[in-house]
């Protein structure tokens, strides 16, 4: 009977009302990503997610992705239009153009009111068809739009950069490859001086291997280049205390990220909108055979959230055996297992009573027809069991992610973004 690896990946986060200046200005920026479905042949389906600062101009209605294959015979290049129009639902649901949820009850941001110094960001996505004329090992395709908003600390001049992400793919050796995409929107909130996780909740519709790294903050003059990545530099950070390897924003040289889940851990020590970019690389057969970048936006307040803290209850799992962060199964048998979620004061590891806790996860596309149960959720402490019979089709390895996050809410003393 064949077996499968089911790899557990527990996250924790946290949801509150921010609070930052009412200053409008011409930057919006705030983030986003570039990413590709393959439709048929050698014509793609291609999406730009964009994340807009509500405190600056309009989000455009269109926008120009240009693309070429650099390193190919014979060079090929040009530009489409990507529209907004099209797109009526984003994958969460919600119409194109909504406010990034922010979890809490009676928070009104500067997307709902302009005289909210709450910030508040919309989510816009684009999309277009495009059909290349041949294959090539290394095809570019890359966005840039002016400008970043410019409360950013850890970028020189961001309010004069434009932002800048990019796709490419090999469809000489992989035609028929479509993108990684993302769970988590890249704007998340978070508390200085408390231990920190960030999950980009990345998934593969491949099963391709997927790497992650981080790499400095790029810019490009907005104009469509064959030269090598649309001609992108690198930003300067702000000063040299900055760097990718250990401290892209101000943490202390406490920055680590996983190259295998994307995973982002850091302790910030002080209340800072920083940016950081994350390469994902797909994998096949040992070989690279595409890329994104991810342009992240990471609020730092000063607040009195703990985080949450997980562990798995190995004597629950059932059919199965969990051996580190992995539960080995077979096909055909049912699977369970369950996990424990809590609200811990940091640094004391008491019990925080007044936490109130939400789960999410990727357990409906990485194992279908799986089921999970919720015990105590919008408390202190909550309990999710995941069920499974997994078949023929379903060997293989499979990466559940899981967010606990804490839609409590509160804010505590010097929570005040900088200008």
């Amino acid at each position: 009977m064949k077996r499968f690896t089911l790899f557990l990946f527990l996250s924790a986060t946290f949801l509150f009302a921010a609070l930052a200046p009412n200053k409008a200005n011409a930057t919006h920026a705030a983030g986003g990503e570039l990413i590709w479905q393959w439709v048929s042949d050698s014509t793609y389906q291609f999406y730009f997610n964009f994340f807009r600062d509500c405190k600056g101009i309009p989000a455009p209605t269109t926008v120009t992705m240009c693309y070429n294959n650099n390193g190919c015979t014979p060079l090929t290049s040009g530009s489409i239009t990507l529209n907004s129009a099209t797109i009526i639902t984003l994958p969460n649901g919600l119409p194109n153009g909504s406010e990034v949820p922010a979890g809490c009850p009676n928070y009104i941001s500067a997307c709902e009111s302009p005289t909210s110094t709450n910030p508040g960001y919309q989510w816009w996505q684009y999309t277009g068809t495009l059909t290349l004329p041949s294959r090539c090992t290394r095809w570019e395709f890359y966005v840039s739009i002016s400008a970043r908003n410019n409360a950013i600390t850890n970028l020189l001049n961001p309010g004069s950069q434009q932002i800048f992400v990019e796709a490419t793919f090999d469809n000489l050796n992989a035609q028929g490859a479509s993108s990684p995409y993302f769970i988590h929107t890249p704007i998340p909130f978070m508390c200085d001086n408390v231990p920190e996780v960030y999950d980009n909740g990345a998934s593969d519709p491949n099963g391709d291997s997927l790497s992650f790294s981080n790499i400095q903050p790029r810019t490009q003059s907005g104009a469509c280049n064959t030269t090598l990545d649309g001609g992108a530099t690198n930003i300067a950070y702000f000063n040299a205390t900055y760097n990718t390897a250990t401290n892209p924003l101000s943490c202390g040289n406490t920055f680590v990220i996983s190259p295998t889940t994307g995973l982002c851990s850091f302790t910030p020590n002080m209340t800072q909108l920083a940016v950081i970019t994350v390469l994902v690389k797909k994998w096949r057969g040992g070989v690279v055979i595409g890329s994104v970048l991810r342009d992240i936006q990471i609020i730092i307040q000063g607040c009195n959230l703990p985080q949450p803290a997980t562990n798995m209850l190995p004597a629950s799992v059932v059919n199965g055996q969990y051996i580190g962060s992995t539960v080995y199964g077979c096909q055909d048998e049912g699977l369970s297992f369950c996990y424990n979620a809590r609200s811990i004061l940091y640094p004391s590891g008491a019990l925080d009573t007044a936490g109130v806790l939400v789960i999410s996860d990727n357990h409906s596309i990485i194992a279908p027809g799986s089921t999970e149960s919720f015990y105590g959720l919008l408390t202190d402490s909550v309990r999710a069991c995941f069920f499974w019979t997994p078949g023929p089709l379903d060997t293989g390895s499979h990466l559940l992610l899981v967010t606990v996050a804490d839609s409590s809410c509160r804010l505590g003393e010097g929570g005040v973004m900088p200008t």
